[in-house]
């Protein structure tokens, strides 16, 4: 809530806890500035994009995903996708020299 009280946690030792106790101060000044959309941060060293959603009032559902699980398939799909553009120009311009 906006007092910054976990109830439902993957780490159940964390549920009943005031999320300052966990992060600083700034990440519940974030989730409640944000109120609903995201916002980026690093937990532990590793950069995460946290999704917010207000709830019945005062509450917030916060997700938080890891930005290298979030942006790897995009990674891989570009990096696919470059490597096919790349052989398809070869070959229209092999063509286009065998042609002249």
């Amino acid at each position: 809530n906006q007092d910054g009280l976990i109830i439902a946690h993957k780490n159940k030792r964390l549920n009943g806890k005031n999320i300052q106790s966990v992060f600083d101060k700034q990440f519940l000044r974030d989730v409640i500035r944000t109120d609903q959309g995201y916002f980026q941060t690093v937990i532990k060293g590793r950069d995460y994009t946290l999704f917010v959603d207000r709830v019945i009032g005062q509450w917030y559902v916060v997700i938080p995903v890891d930005n290298e699980q979030l942006y790897s398939e995009i990674y891989r799909q570009l990096t696919v996708n470059s490597l096919v553009f790349l052989v398809i120009f070869m070959l229209i311009t092999f063509f286009y020299y065998l042609a002249y």
